[in-house]
């Protein structure tokens, strides 16, 4: 949209935030901005500023391919992905059990190393699995088919332990 602005507004997007999030947050500044200017544009008492069209681009959309967090990249590019790509179209994780729709995760703060996709613990809420670098603790999950739970009870109903692989054999 390269149109002329009316008005404008920031606002920060919180570490933990997933788009869907921002996305509630951002629909009611839009309604308050609306709200707020809308008798202005009715009776013609505002300033419209251009806009520089040599700036604008084109977002690609974000595909179900961009969701798809690695073990092998770093816990923190898997993490802002999921933030990215949640909820929708979904963030996964592909394992040797299958694909896991990654419905709530954090970065484990404590510094870890071993294998990508290695289980380094699992928690009273969630699987703590190590990435290329860092660790991510899924929180909560959906394997396909399959009705959500959290990372602990999807740990327990496949009988999961710290070092074991989430890794597909190939």
């Amino acid at each position: 949209d390269t149109g002329p602005i009316i008005a404008t507004q920031t606002t920060q997007i919180q570490p933990d935030e997933t788009a869907g999030e921002l996305e509630s947050r951002l629909a009611k500044m839009g309604a308050d901005l609306a709200s707020e200017w809308l008798p202005k544009i009715v009776s013609g008492e505002y300033q419209a500023i251009p806009q520089n069209e040599n700036d604008a681009c084109i977002a690609p959309k974000i595909t179900r391919a961009d969701a798809e967090l690695s073990f092998q990249e770093s816990a923190e590019t898997a993490y802002r992905k999921f933030r990215a790509c949640t909820p929708k179209p979904g963030a996964f994780v592909s394992t040797q059990f299958g694909e896991l729709t990654v419905l709530e995760c954090r970065c484990d703060r404590e510094e870890r190393s071993a294998v990508p996709g290695t289980i380094l613990a699992i928690g009273p809420r969630g699987i703590t699995a190590a990435f290329q670098t860092g660790s991510l603790e899924l929180l909560s999950v959906r394997p396909a088919g399959k009705q959500p739970m959290s990372g602990r009870e999807f740990a327990n109903g496949r009988r999961l332990a710290a070092e074991q692989s989430l890794l597909k054999v190939s």
